[in-house]
């Protein structure tokens, strides 16, 4: 709809409010499309109104529960909250369903900063090498996965990759 593209131009133009509204005209008129709440929740949740956002990426899921962007979001949103371990559920679905490489990316990366998190150093390093593996050109995971490597005094393997992530 009309209202869901203007929504989506105020989003970018980080007018999340004007985007809000447009979202919710969007849903009165479609009140199925998964779409309109994924990027009603995105607006949400930028304007730290996370319960709402957290119940619009519920609706996107339940209506789409193959749209690998809604997991990686509403993961990232988890985090934000400091749920770890609701974040690492969804990240480990956007790994199931078959994602773009860099949806693969940052689901392995995010999952690997909540498990450093959490205390699993060695189950974070193994999602920085698979996010390495997806994208090599960011210094990001090579950093987290030596920082990684100092907590459990691999000092070697440390050093290799803070010397790769400073390139």
């Amino acid at each position: 709809s009309s209202y869901f593209n203007r929504g989506l131009a105020k989003q970018a133009l980080k007018d999340h409010r004007g985007a809000i509204s447009d979202f919710d005209r969007a849903i009165q008129i479609s009140p199925k499309d998964a779409l309109s709440y994924h990027y009603r929740a995105i607006s949400k949740s930028s304007q730290d109104e996370n319960g709402a956002a957290l119940q619009d990426f519920n609706i996107a899921i339940e209506l789409s529960p193959k749209d690998v962007q809604s997991y990686l979001q509403r993961g990232v949103l988890f985090a934000k909250l400091n749920d770890l371990p609701l974040a690492v559920r969804d990240f480990n679905k956007v790994v199931e369903l078959n994602p773009s490489a860099q949806e693969k990316f940052q689901a392995f990366y995010s999952r690997g900063l909540c498990k450093a998190k959490m205390g699993d150093y060695k189950g974070a390093i193994a999602d920085y090498s698979s996010a390495i593996e997806s994208n090599n050109k960011r210094p990001q995971p090579f950093l987290e996965r030596g920082k990684n490597y100092i907590k459990v005094e691999e000092f070697e393997k440390a050093l290799g990759d803070l010397n790769e992530a400073i390139k």
